[in-house]
């Protein structure tokens, strides 16, 4: 691929998931692999559109908006089954108390917010919970990770 197309794949790329992981790091690596499997995509024969569409769907399991915000969509679900997921599974693995900034939450009231809380995608099927610019975290002060299965 020569610079000038590299440059606008990466621009194309960064734009798309912007915002969309909790962390510079996470974003990065996601980038990357996107990038790596666009270009083997490209060199197989695949059109410049279909081939970022399809290499994004493949590194991340597609990016979809869900409650505002964008997130890479759980491998292998809908997201009808993610949404049902957050509310009628996810309430019922939480266990204990989080805080968000100075407040603290316990799990029953996290579970009720979980259905419509903004997302942060976290690494592979795993989401920070955000609470307006606040993350919902653990009694130790690090993010709570919301881990799909």
């Amino acid at each position: 691929m020569d610079d000038a197309a590299e440059t606008g794949v990466k621009a194309s790329i960064n734009k798309e998931l912007q915002d969309v992981y909790a962390t510079p790091d996470g974003r990065d690596m996601a980038a990357e692999a996107i990038l790596g499997v666009y270009a083997g995509l490209r060199a197989n024969g695949a059109g410049i559109g279909s081939a970022l569409e399809q290499a994004t769907k493949l590194v991340t399991g597609g990016i979809v908006l869900h409650n505002g915000g964008k997130i890479t969509q759980p491998y292998g679900w809908e997201m009808s089954e993610f949404r049902d997921w957050l509310y009628n599974t996810a309430p019922d693995l939480l266990k204990g108390s989080f805080t968000i900034g100075n407040s603290v939450i316990y799990a029953e009231d996290l579970g009720k917010m979980l259905p419509g809380a903004k997302l942060q995608s976290s690494g592979r099927n795993s989401y920070v919970i955000k609470s307006g610019n606040e993350t919902v975290r653990t009694k130790d002060g690090r993010p709570f990770v919301l881990r799909v299965f």
